[in-house]
């Protein structure tokens, strides 16, 4: 009996650690294709980027909405514990046609969202609050604040095609090496390539 309770126990605190083991979702309608561009490394710290398109299901609307998730998630891959700031800057997503990212994008979610505001509409207020976590060497950190779900309609609006999209998601983080930078890394991150269509 001991021996089995310490083994429950065991098994508790392992499924209760966070940022060890992964939690992908397996209902990916598309699978994210990475660009050739590696993704940014941080003194050990790898930001990996991934996107995909699902289809939501609302009770009050005619018909389903289709949505491009995207999410980063930190990993330490160094051998010691790196801390971070994260949260000053809400996530901003960039689309472009070409699989090289090549400026200008094709649909910016700041540049969107000045437009709106610049036609009188109101935008969701958020309030920003920095977060700090510490990373042991294995450990990753995908929070709230490094995914986005945005319609894609909103992206293709009345002139952009059908087609394969390359997407870039560009987020605050600041690593803390024994005391506080004073500014954060705004960091663009690759997050592969979705087919989108109305």
């Amino acid at each position: 009996m001991i021996l089995n309770g310490l083994v429950l126990a065991l098994l508790f605190s392992l499924a209760c650690s966070p940022g060890r083991h992964s939690t992908a979702e397996s209902s990916r309608a598309e699978s994210t294709r990475q660009s050739g561009i590696s993704p940014p490394s941080l003194k050990g710290l790898r930001l990996q980027g991934e996107s995909a398109v699902r289809e939501r299901v609302f009770s009050r609307k005619p018909l389903n909405e289709r949505f491009i998730d995207v999410r980063v998630t930190v990993y330490n891959e160094g051998e010691g514990i790196r801390s971070v700031l994260y949260g000053l800057i809400p996530i901003n997503i960039r689309v472009y046609r070409s699989a090289l990212m090549q400026s200008p994008a094709a649909w910016d979610e700041s540049v969107a969202a000045r437009q709106r505001t610049q036609k009188g509409e109101i935008l969701p207020f958020y309030v920003l609050v920095t977060r700090r976590a510490d990373l042991a060497p294995g450990d990753w950190l995908s929070p709230p604040q490094f995914s986005v779900a945005i319609p894609v309609r909103a992206i293709l609006g009345d002139s952009l095609p059908a087609g394969r999209y390359s997407v870039v998601a560009t987020l605050s983080l600041e690593p803390l090496d024994g005391q506080r930078a004073g500014r954060s890394n705004n960091i663009s991150v690759p997050a592969g390539t979705v087919f989108l269509s109305n």
